[in-house]
């Protein structure tokens, strides 16, 4: 008889990279003295330097991954404000290299000459915004760009990836995250669009790819940053571009429907009880660049809930208020009733206290971040400079971009979990130039000395503290305000031909 083996090869895997994470934290705590402030910051941006001009031929399969690999190294730098001077000649290689992946129809493909696709059109958008240079935005063609978008768009609402490509969430986060940014939102680009991204909502929780699939951590991020893009949160001032099922009705349409108590316990188990970090699914280990896509995830998640809780409508549904009339015992309709009258005196609590606004995540997080910033610093920082996904890893531009992005979120967020807006500094001293959008210049400047009283003293080379992040866009909140700020300053487009 066949013997059966007592574990399978995945619960091995897991229990090896337990043990590994448990030896990598306290041995980095030993050496420390408890301290969690060794992030190689020089060794990390030397290492990030020398793959933006040449890399080596064995990135020869990432030949359509080229924004990419800009907007991954860029966006680390951002992260670890190790950005050239802006006096840099690199900077104006990299537009002119971009330039050349722009596709004479709109959007962007991986490289010169390939078919445009919405994944590298995101990332050298993304490039194009950190480097923030008139001439960098305005290699931007918005009238060929909004004529790709769409013809990526599907009747339903969703996006393609490219021509005749697949259809799943991360078009639709790529193809609205670039819209937003060059003042491309039109109710019609998105028309049905949140309602098609609820529909991927799984029993779970989390978000899958397209109706139906498996929820997983980049999915996710995509359907709750795409649905924070739709809601208005990000600087959007049309209330009619969240297009739902019944918008005369619930000016949030379809938005309803969404699970939020569901997603909340899903992101929440997708962090590691031994090792910190996050997996991207059920079962799955854990890997670095799951800090932004589930972490990101989650404080997303709580800006939708404080937006949704304003709603009466929608927070009466949460809070059991008006309970659709149902055939009961006496027994049950007086338990009903007794559940109704708490949840109104709940909700009246909540709205005298200002709750309502803070929303439920008030003083919590959804997620232990000091566990995932020892995950990110003490297991997987390699010592040579870059990040990998877990201990025993090689490093990667790609891990090393998303785990510091998601280290960056656990120190600029707030406790509610919010951190739009905070830290955001009046002025931008890397390319881009000055820039001053923001109408509370003294809450901005506040909040940036409450950084750097929790940094203490700058020392460039061994500062723990890094540059903060817009949890829905992927790039440094000033940065977003200045491209933002260029195109709305552009004359309007032309009505589209149809």
């Amino acid at each position: 008889m066949e013997e059966i083996p007592e574990s399978s090869s995945t619960l091995q895997k897991q229990t090896k990279l337990e043990n590994l994470c448990k030896r990598a934290i306290l041995n980095s705590r030993q050496e420390n003295q408890g301290f969690l402030e060794v992030i190689l910051r020089k060794k990390h941006i030397q290492y990030l330097l020398t793959g933006i001009r040449s890399l080596p031929s064995s990135f020869g399969s990432l030949d359509a991954s080229r924004p990419w690999i800009c907007y991954w190294i860029l966006h680390g730098l951002e992260v670890l404000e190790g950005l050239p001077p802006a006096s840099d000649p690199l900077y104006h290689d990299i537009v002119q290299f971009l330039a050349r992946c722009q596709h004479p129809q709109g959007g962007f493909g991986g490289g010169p000459g390939q078919v445009p696709h919405l994944a590298p059109t995101y990332a050298a958008v993304s490039a194009l915004s950190i480097i923030g240079t008139d001439e960098a935005l305005g290699i931007i063609d918005r009238t060929r760009l909004r004529d790709f978008l769409y013809a990526m768009r599907t009747p339903e609402g969703a996006f393609r990836m490219q021509a005749d490509g697949e259809v799943d969430v991360r078009g639709v986060y790529c193809a609205i995250d670039v819209a937003s940014i060059c003042g491309l939102m039109e109710p019609e680009l998105v028309r049905g669009t949140a309602d098609w991204i609820l529909r991927c909502q799984t029993y779970e929780g989390g978000f899958g790819g397209a109706p139906g699939n498996e929820a997983h951590g980049g999915y996710t991020f995509c359907g709750v940053a795409g649905l924070c893009l739709l809601a208005g949160l990000c600087g959007c001032d049309d209330p009619n571009l969240v297009c739902g099922s019944h918008p005369e009705v619930d000016p949030f349409g379809g938005m309803s429907t969404l699970d939020i108590d569901a997603l909340m316990g899903w992101l929440s188990r997708r962090q590691q009880t031994i090792e910190g970090g996050f997996s991207g699914r059920t079962n799955k280990l854990v890997d670095a660049c799951y800090s932004f896509w589930q972490g990101g995830a989650a404080v997303v998640t709580t800006l939708l809930y404080r937006l949704l809780m304003s709603i009466p409508a929608w927070r009466d549904r949460v809070l059991m208020v008006d309970v659709p009339p149902l055939v009961m015992s006496a027994e049950s309709a007086a338990l009903s009733a007794e559940r109704v009258a708490a949840g109104k005196e709940e909700a009246r609590r909540r709205t005298e206290e200002g709750a309502v606004e803070a929303g439920r995540c008030q003083g919590e997080w959804l997620f232990d971040q000091r566990c995932l910033a020892e995950y990110i610093v003490r297991c997987c920082q390699s010592a040579t400079g870059g990040v990998a996904d877990k201990p025993e890893v090689p490093r990667d531009y790609y891990h090393t971009n998303y785990g510091l992005s998601g280290l960056a979120l656990t120190q600029h967020c707030s406790e509610t979990g919010v951190c739009l807006g905070r830290f955001r500094r009046s002025v931008d001293q890397t390319p881009g130039g000055k820039v001053n959008n923001h109408e509370d210049a003294d809450a901005e400047s506040e909040g940036w000395e409450e950084e750097e009283e929790v940094s203490g003293a700058r020392n460039p080379e061994d500062l723990f503290m890094l540059h903060a992040v817009d949890p829905v866009f992927g790039l440094a909140p000033e940065k977003v305000d200045r491209a933002k700020a260029f195109f709305k300053a552009m004359p309007a487009l032309p009505p589209r031909r149809v």
